[in-house]
């Protein structure tokens, strides 16, 4: 990792005040929190396409906007990312309020969504050390943890943090 991803890694677990260690308040829904592309099976066959997601053994009530900072953070390069998350994010927010959600305004959902970057430190340092370590596995958590590092730097996610 380079230093300054290493740096943020280190703010999360010392801060008190990361949102991910903040008691629920506000809007909230059923959170997956390992929401990414592994735990989605897609069937292009159906018409119109169809997802089913999978793998949800640690579902919790959470942010609305930690499953897509963590999808986006997770799935995505950091310079690709970059370059489309504004617009996904801002899409997600038009299909919420088509679905009848009503007083979440664009600003409080962009803010929501920094701050929901640090919803894949957890998963990064908890399941890295709870599972069998394998070459692959390595890998894919070092990936997840300079990505996820790199989306908080990136959206200067910092100010959230002590």
């Amino acid at each position: 990792l380079e230093e300054d991803e290493r740096n943020i890694i280190s703010r999360v677990g010392a801060s008190p005040s990361c949102p991910l260690f903040q008691p629920l308040s506000g809007p909230f829904c059923l959170e997956h929190v390992d929401y990414r592309l592994d735990n989605m099976l897609i069937d292009e066959t159906a018409d119109p396409m169809r997802v089913t997601v999978v793998d949800w053994q640690s579902v919790k009530l959470g942010k609305p906007m930690n499953d897509v900072a963590y999808f986006l953070g997770a799935g995505l390069r950091s310079a690709a990312r970059r370059d489309v998350e504004a617009d996904i994010v801002h899409e997600y927010h038009d299909a919420l309020g088509a679905e009848g959600v009503q007083d979440y305004g664009w600003n409080e959902c962009w803010t929501d969504y920094r701050k929901g970057v640090f919803a894949g430190f957890g998963v990064t340092v908890i399941a890295s050390m709870i599972v069998g370590r394998t070459q692959r596995g390595d890998e894919m958590f070092i990936t997840m943890a300079r990505r996820h590092a790199r989306h908080a730097l990136d959206l200067d996610a910092h100010e959230f943090l002590d």
